[in-house]
């Protein structure tokens, strides 16, 4: 059974970790997009996950885990953590970074589940989840 397009009601963006030009010209560590041919992202599925709170060090760190169904790409199978996250634009307008945890085949190349997780104290952190 293939995924309806009525299911992917949302837009995301991937990103990967890559060498990119500043403003002055300097190559640095950075995000690139994945796919820069979508330029308003790609359609997606948002299922939301569990949330959970835990301390690292002296800090509390508050984890909420997402799921996002995706049309089904070769590339997007060949996603690692720590090195892919994804940029979702909320109804409000706010962007929030989710760091990519893992990639799962739906069916038969009907579509693609990215494993996500956002720090929710600071939506825009670019530290990835600390882990369990």
């Amino acid at each position: 059974m293939a995924m309806r397009a009525g299911q992917l009601d949302r837009r995301v963006t991937l990103q990967v970790r890559a060498r990119v030009q500043d403003g002055t010209g300097d190559m640095v560590e950075g995000w690139a997009d994945l796919y820069p041919e979508q330029p308003h992202g790609l359609p997606a599925q948002k299922i939301e996950g569990a949330a959970a709170e835990r301390y690292v060090g002296a800090q509390l760190i508050a984890v909420a885990a997402t799921v996002f169904r995706l049309r089904y790409y070769p590339a997007l199978l060949e996603i690692y953590p720590d090195t892919h996250r994804l940029l979702f634009t909320t109804p409000g307008g706010a962007v929030r970074t989710y760091m990519v945890h893992g990639a799962v085949e739906i069916g038969r190349r009907e579509g693609v589940a990215l494993a996500c997780a956002a720090r929710t104290e600071n939506p825009d952190s670019d530290l990835p989840d600390p882990g369990p």
